[in-house]
């Protein structure tokens, strides 16, 4: 159940209903993972507010999100 609830996080719906190929190597790797290792993970995720070192970096960066992300969005 776990696992499911994180890849709802990661992939749109149709993806999800439709088996997509895409989506099995992220399902394995959750159920893989002690439930241990995904919580210290994700709170350290949680806990990580880098709003004031991002004034630190000094070159061009690309951001990256994803479209259907619904942990990270673009704005």
């Amino acid at each position: 159940e776990t696992a499911e609830t994180f890849l709802r996080n990661w992939f749109p719906a149709h993806m999800l209903e439709a088996n997509d190929p895409a989506v099995a190597p992220f399902r394995r790797a959750l159920l893989a993972t002690p439930r241990e290792g995904i919580i210290g993970g994700w709170t350290a995720v949680r806990d990580s507010d880098l709003r004031r070192t991002i004034a630190l970096i000094s070159h061009p960066t690309l951001v990256i999100a994803g479209r259907h992300d619904t942990v990270t969005s673009a704005r």
